[in-house]
C-alpha cells in the first residue's frame, strides 16, 4: 500500500490527506498521530464528515478507555484512529 504524508495544519492539506484514504477502505486500520488533543477532535470530526468510521485517543483517557478504542480498531468497528503522539 502506498502511504502519502503531508505536512501542514491547514484544512486544505488535511482534506487532501483524507481524500487519499479512499483507496484504503478495505485495510485493517489506519493510525494518524497528531500533537494535541484538539487536533484529534478536529481531524476525527472531519473524517466522520467524509463518512469514515473513526475514533480518537489522547493522553487524558484512562487505560481501559484506550484499550477499548484499540479493540475497536482491531475488530474493524473503526477503521481510523486519530491519537496524540505523546501521553
Amino acid at each position: 500500500m502506498k502511504c502519502n504524508v503531508a505536512n501542514g495544519s491547514t484544512k486544505s492539506v488535511r482534506r487532501s490527506i483524507f481524500w487519499s484514504f479512499g483507496n484504503c477502505r478495505n485495510t485493517c486500520g489506519i493510525i494518524i498521530f497528531v500533537k494535541t488533543k484538539s487536533e484529534t477532535v478536529e481531524i476525527s470530526s472531519m473524517l466522520k464528515d467524509f463518512g469514515y468510521n473513526c475514533g480518537s485517543m489522547s493522553g487524558d483517557m484512562s487505560q481501559s478507555q484506550r484499550e477499548l478504542i484499540i479493540d475497536y480498531l482491531k475488530s474493524g468497528k473503526i477503521k481510523i484512529l486519530v491519537a496524540t503522539d505523546r501521553s
